[in-house]
């Protein structure tokens, strides 16, 4: 979706909101509730440069969102600065802890009072919070339910749920601590797909629900790795580069029903597949394209897709999403 947070300021383009509408058109056509998209520290700080831009564009999102009769919720973790999956350069190098905590409490505020989700995740991924910011702290159940602590600590949240998480390759000792604040949801992200994942989802639905906490799944895709690769989960370009190629949609197709299956077998509030782009389109597998850097792959996959957006044309993984939604398979 256009609107993700970790494209900076490509956003603020004048023609990014009207193709998130077009997006918006296609995800209601497909019979999709609700929306996820990333609105990650830093960008709107009172002292980043151009964020009232940034609010003002993200109001206008929810608003086009509700008109569609869709949930919205924000993912507002760190942005994935300095990398190949962001465009935002952003100097973590003498970041604190405290200082990220004062600096996030300030973001989640402006979210709630300006933006006003009905979901809001402060993060679902502490191992991918700690490589991208270097503070180690933050992949430790106990120290990261402080920090998710100090986040919320008197901070009014209208009508904006509030809740935390963790991605299945890790520890549900992180949900078993987030379970005890005075959070609204636990979220999960399932990428790679073993019997420990899928272990550690359970568990972490089982946590939730002994605690009378929502659950919602807000990331997942088939992760398309052999296990000695599955490292750096959910920043390694390598593996996500090969989502790209068309012959992976039967097998996407078969993880969105297993998803399926399982969200509502644990009653899962709300369910986003992170990669929509390929509800649209993928791109043919060839050597030379194999060989780009993932930026221009993703340009390539991206462009692609848009064209097919434009034309109201779906891949067989978004005509397969569609039945699933409707409950056709």
């Amino acid at each position: 979706m256009p609107a993700n947070g970790n494209r900076g300021y490509v956003l603020l383009d004048q023609h990014t909101l009207a193709t998130t509408r077009i997006w918006l058109d296609r995800f209601a056509q497909l019979g999709i509730r609700g929306v996820v998209f990333a609105v990650p520290y830093p960008l709107l700080l009172r002292s980043y440069p151009q964020s009232k831009l940034y609010v003002s564009f993200y109001r206008n999102v929810v608003a086009e969102a509700r008109r569609r009769g869709m949930t919205v919720e924000i993912e507002s973790a760190v942005v994935f600065a300095n990398t190949p999956f962001s465009s935002v350069r952003w100097d973590y190098s003498n970041l604190t802890l405290e200082r990220l905590t004062r600096e996030r409490r300030e973001m989640i505020s402006t979210i709630i009072e300006q933006i006003a989700p009905d979901y809001l995740d402060l993060g679902a991924e502490p191992d991918t919070e700690a490589r991208l910011t270097g503070l180690r702290e933050l992949n430790d159940p106990a120290r990261y339910a402080d920090h998710i602590a100090a986040l919320i600590k008197g901070i009014d949240r209208k009508k904006t749920k509030i809740g935390a998480g963790f991605g299945t390759w890790s520890n549900p000792e992180f949900a078993r601590r987030e379970a005890e604040l005075p959070i609204d949801f636990i979220a999960l992200h399932i990428y790679p797909v073993d019997a420990q994942a899928f272990a550690n989802a359970a568990e972490g639905c089982r946590i939730a629900r002994e605690k009378k906490k929502e659950i919602l799944l807000d990331e997942a895709w088939l992760y398309k790795a052999n296990p000695s690769e599955v490292t750096n989960i959910a920043s390694n370009a390598k593996v996500f580069a090969r989502d790209a190629f068309s012959f992976w949609a039967p097998l996407d197709q078969r993880f969105l029903r297993l998803i399926s299956n399982f969200a509502r077998a644990e009653k899962i509030k709300l369910v986003s597949p992170v990669w929509s782009t390929y509800f649209f389109s993928y791109i043919d597998y060839d050597t030379g394209v194999s060989q780009l850097p993932y930026a221009d792959l993703v340009q390539l996959v991206n462009s692609t897709a848009t064209r097919s957006v434009m034309n109201g044309r779906f891949s067989e993984t978004g005509v397969a999403y569609h039945d699933l939604i409707a409950g056709r398979r």
